[in-house]
């Protein structure tokens, strides 16, 4: 089933598009726009791939060394720690 969706740009998102079809790389905005999302798509499956693998070596490593656990009032002061620290 296909299914259309209007979307309006504007400023440097819009230019963007413009000069990308004003170039000749895309035939029409609605094709470069639909690109640029079956793009950005993609590269959301690889990060979510690569996240389940991260989790998959982390838990691993938990399980080989279950002493390096920190508890919860641990990880919440790192966490503000890193975030005041940002400030």
């Amino acid at each position: 089933m296909s299914e259309t969706i209007t979307v309006t740009l504007t400023g440097p998102a819009a230019e963007a598009v413009g000069g990308l079809v004003a170039r000749g790389d895309y035939p029409t905005a609605e094709a470069a726009v639909a690109d640029a999302v079956m793009q950005l798509a993609e590269e959301a499956d690889e990060l979510s791939l690569e996240w389940v693998a991260e989790i998959g070596r982390r838990m691993a490593a938990h399980e080989a060394a279950p002493e390096s656990a920190i508890t919860t009032d641990e990880l919440r002061a790192r966490l503000a720690a890193r975030f005041a620290a940002k400030r």
